[in-house]
């Protein structure tokens, strides 16, 4: 859509009305299956590394604390468990915690963008897949993956100068 920020775009990118859902998960897609994504803000900064049961609700310990799978020990731990390492949580895999199989929120999002790829997407938003992947790959370059910038307070913080807005349609 023709706003204050998309005026001063390099490129216009004619897309279906109603269908920026479908563009953004089809950008997703690309990121994920290409392995694109900032893993260590996922691992450190989210919820993908909470455990899902079958009910699609986090898996909790006795504690009621939501469990992740620790790689390293090869076994679940609470969330906040002192011991964990970031780049030990899992993302990915099948597990059995008390009794209930689960996996990683990532995992059930990364089953989710199966049905994502931009082939399949490009019939519902008019998009061309290539343009898509094009994008995606685009965003994954001009997101800095791995730099990090520090702040005049001190403090070091991931450097992310690319950004996907999504107020009242995608920009």
């Amino acid at each position: 859509r023709m706003s204050i920020a998309a005026a001063k775009a390099e490129e216009w990118i004619p897309i279906r009305p109603a269908t920026d859902r479908h563009f953004a998960m089809s950008m997703s897609h690309v990121l994920v299956f290409e392995g694109l994504c900032d893993y260590d803000f996922l691992r450190k900064d989210t919820n993908a590394p909470y455990l899902v049961g079958p009910d699609q609700l986090f898996v909790r310990d006795a504690a009621g604390q939501i469990c992740v799978w620790d790689a390293a020990d090869n076994r679940a731990k609470p969330w906040n468990d002192p011991t964990l390492k970031n780049e030990n949580l899992a993302l990915e895999g099948k597990y059995e915690v008390i009794g209930v199989k689960c996996r990683p929120a990532f995992e059930v999002y990364k089953d989710i963008l199966e049905a994502a790829a931009p082939e399949v997407i490009e019939k519902i938003t008019t998009v061309p897949a290539a343009t898509v992947r094009r994008i995606a790959r685009e965003v994954a370059r001009e997101a800095c993956i791995g730099d990090s910038i520090t702040l005049p307070d001190g403090r070091t913080v991931p450097f992310r100068p690319a950004a996907y807005n999504y107020y009242r349609g995608a920009q």
